[in-house]
């Protein structure tokens, strides 16, 4: 039986957040289910919006039996309560508070931490949702993707946009490095982490390869992480 609990009583609601059109909320990123541990049973997908990222989880991930989701906007949220076990209706950190510790298996933040105002201090407290040897599995935005990087060098052109990169409602921004030691700082043993969703136009191509690939981290607009405690 489904049961959705709210957190929306604590929470400081982001209004360009909730102004996002209803699209930003409907990805199923499969390419992240490539990410979650194969013997992981119980999932928590922070930011889970409309819950298809769950759904699909649960149809090729034969162990898991339970997903739980967290999600600030309540239209998606309401979608989401359809296909998972417990929607939390809230933001982070404070809807962490209705999660029951050392439950999960695996917690999933796709595309969140960077719109969250201190995302080691959340990553701190998923430590202790998580069960012994469970895993953070995320998706995070790569600031020194190539066409991002150019128009900053060459143009001196930093303008914020409605998604992407410089998505206006990002607080945070990251490299590969930065999150390598954000995850070092916090006590995670990182297991795997990749460049994700190329760019496979040619003039990037051909700079890393005469770099000797010095710069093949700008060739990726995110990275996908998979992190123990």
């Amino acid at each position: 039986m489904v049961d959705v609990m709210s957190a929306e009583s604590t929470v400081s609601t982001d209004v360009k957040y909730l102004d996002k059109d209803d699209r930003y909320f409907a990805h199923a990123r499969p390419e992240m289910v490539e990410m979650l541990p194969g013997d992981a049973k119980v999932l928590l997908d922070v930011g889970c919006s409309t819950g298809r990222f769950g759904q699909l989880a649960k149809e090729t991930r034969p162990n898991l039996e339970e997903v739980w989701g967290i999600e600030l906007h309540r239209e998606s949220a309401m979608q989401a309560e359809e296909v998972l076990e417990r929607v939390v209706v809230g933001g982070v950190p404070e809807a962490l508070d209705s999660i029951p510790d050392e439950y999960f298996d695996c917690v999933v933040f796709n595309d969140v931490l960077e719109h969250l105002a201190d995302p080691e201090e959340v990553l701190a407290i998923v430590k202790s949702k998580l069960r012994p040897g469970g895993y953070v599995v995320a998706s995070i935005p790569n600031m020194r993707e190539f066409q991002t990087l150019s128009k900053l060098i060459f143009r001196g052109s930093w303008e914020y946009q409605d998604s992407g990169i410089l998505d206006r409602t990002h607080l945070r921004f990251f490299t590969e490095s930065s999150i390598k030691n954000m995850f070092a700082r916090l006590g995670f043993e990182m297991e795997e982490m990749k460049g994700i969703n190329r760019n496979w136009r040619r003039l990037p191509r051909f700079l890393n390869l005469i770099s000797g690939g010095l710069i093949s981290d700008t060739l990726f607009l995110q990275f996908a992480v998979r992190a123990k405690v």
